[in-house]
Parts: structure tokens; C-alpha cells; sequence
């Protein structure tokens, strides 16, 4: 993989840290390139050589963190593990997520990020055959119970610990769907060593 130019980091990493601090202070929906590219000191020419618009700086902020989450994920040794490794990524990335849980839930950037977390987490998982419920709806239920946790726990994370956080998704979230929808994919420990 090609090193990005000092340059081209120092300027994305500055528009990303505006983004989300004016997004935090003023609301993503009053934000405009103008606003951010001056809070950055990056001017709009600059902007427009590295993205699009507003939203194809904040897709890519939220794809290049939910890479990062991913891989994290992956490295724990155990599914207990990677949801305990998530939610130190959420606790340590807070500002970002409370970006993106205050996003309309038919935002684009919304759309991507929840279209990559289903894949993902239909990778993690197979269907039981003894099971009335389609795979794609446990899915759904995962993804829409997480949402909402990691939507509450932004709001106490200095309340609690990723491993507490991370019991209560155990409980809320996978002890009564993986005991009738889902299991795990019995080669969890093979797969998430695999390149992706």
C-alpha cells in the first residue's frame, strides 16, 4: 500500500478534527465547506482536491474508523473479545459516534456505515436451520440493538467501562438471539484471521 504524502495526512486529519468539532457545536446540518475548511485553516480549492463534499468527508471519516473498528475487532481472540475491543474503540472515539448518532437516519453516511455493518456481521454469523426467523431480520435486530445501546452509551460513557458496556450488549443483544435465531459461525477463529 502506497504511503499518503505527510501533507495529504496533515490536511485530512484537519479537516476531519473540524468536522467533527464544529459538527458537535453547531449541528452537521448547519455545516458548510466554507465553515469547515476555515476552522481547518485548509483552503476550499485545498478541500475540493481531496473530496467531493461535506458528505464525502464525513463518509470517509466513518468508513476509514469502521475499518479500524473492524480490525480490532478481529485481532480479539474471542467474540467476547471483539465486542469488548468495540466498545473501547466507541469510548475512545466518542466524538465521532455522537456525529454519527445524531446524523438523520436516511443520511447517506448512515446508509454506508450500516450497509458494511451488515455485512459484516452476516460474515460473523449462520443461521440456525431450527429457526422461524430469516437471518437477514436477526440482523436488523443486532444491528438496530447496538445503534441504540452505543447511542446510550455515548451519553454515560463516563459512567461505565467498555467490558460493562460490552456485558450489557452480551445480554441485551446476543444471549436470547444466538439461543434461538443465530449462532456463531463455528470457523469465527479460522475466518477472522483471514485477510479481508
Amino acid at each position: 500500500m502506497k504511503k499518503l504524502d505527510p501533507r495529504i495526512v496533515r490536511t485530512r486529519q484537519a479537516l476531519t478534527d473540524s468536522l467533527i468539532t464544529l459538527a458537535l457545536e453547531q449541528g452537521y446540518e448547519n455545516l458548510t465547506i466554507k465553515i469547515v475548511t476555515d476552522h481547518a485553516g485548509v483552503g476550499n480549492r485545498t478541500f475540493y482536491r481531496h473530496f467531493l463534499s461535506l458528505d464525502d468527508l464525513l463518509i470517509h471519516i466513518l468508513k476509514t474508523a469502521f475499518e479500524r473498528l473492524k480490525a480490532l475487532a478481529l485481532e480479539a481472540e474471542t467474540p467476547e473479545g471483539a465486542v469488548r475491543a468495540s466498545y473501547a474503540f466507541i469510548r475512545d472515539h466518542r466524538d465521532l459516534l455522537r456525529v454519527y448518532v445524531n446524523l438523520p437516519g436516511a443520511h447517506p453516511a448512515r446508509q454506508v456505515i450500516r450497509t458494511a455493518a451488515a455485512k459484516t456481521v452476516h460474515d460473523y454469523y449462520a443461521q440456525q436451520r431450527a429457526t422461524s426467523v430469516p437471518l437477514e431480520l436477526s440482523i436488523d435486530h443486532i444491528l438496530l440493538t447496538t445503534f441504540n445501546l452505543v447511542t446510550w452509551y455515548l451519553d454515560h460513557v463516563d459512567d461505565y467501562t467498555p467490558e460493562e458496556v460490552a456485558d450489557i450488549h452480551d445480554v441485551l443483544v446476543l444471549e436470547a438471539l444466538e439461543r434461538r435465531a443465530i449462532v456463531l459461525r463455528e470457523d469465527w477463529g479460522q475466518t477472522r484471521q483471514q485477510p479481508r
